[in-house]
């Protein structure tokens, strides 16, 4: 299992760097990567977005076909492997100051690695983002919780 630890993060690495520079060339964002073994085969999942949101499936398709030439002209991965690229939507997890800032006004739910105030959970609207925490106004009250305290954060519709 070592030796696919390994190679899971060689491969992670290798097709984060291609799927960076397609997202900036394109103009998009990339959201999440992830690599895994499903049977014997490696599936790589990635998320990308606009950055004010609203990729399309012919934009996903496109992406994905590029990181499928990519790893054939490359020549890195022996085994099988499946791509798949999609858009996080509307319930898109929220990560990054970037992710939070557009946020700003809406009402959000922040769930939390590390309790604020003796609470685990928030629902609010987002206030502000600074570098390091954000600023919820919960029930009339301002509540700055860092970044690095939160578990998950989605926007409420």
């Amino acid at each position: 299992m070592h030796g696919s630890a390994s190679r899971l993060d060689e491969v992670k690495t290798r097709i984060s760097e291609y799927a960076l520079f397609l997202t900036q060339e394109a103009q998009l964002e990339l959201i999440d990567l992830e690599i895994k073994f499903k049977g014997g085969d490696i599936v790589i999942q990635v998320l990308a977005d606009r950055p004010a949101g609203g990729i399309t499936i012919d934009e996903c398709s496109a992406f994905n076909k590029k990181i499928i030439q990519h790893i054939e002209s490359e020549q890195f991965l022996t085994e099988g492997y499946e791509v798949e690229v999609s858009s996080p939507g509307l319930d898109r997890p929220l990560r990054t100051p970037r992710d939070y800032a557009r946020m700003v006004n809406k009402e959000l739910r922040i769930l939390l690695s590390q309790p604020v105030n003796g609470r685990w959970e928030f629902k609010g609207v987002l206030k502000s983002v600074h570098e390091q925490a954000i600023l919820l106004v919960c029930e009339g009250q301002d509540i700055v919780i860092p970044l690095a305290n939160i578990r998950q954060g989605k926007q409420i519709f």
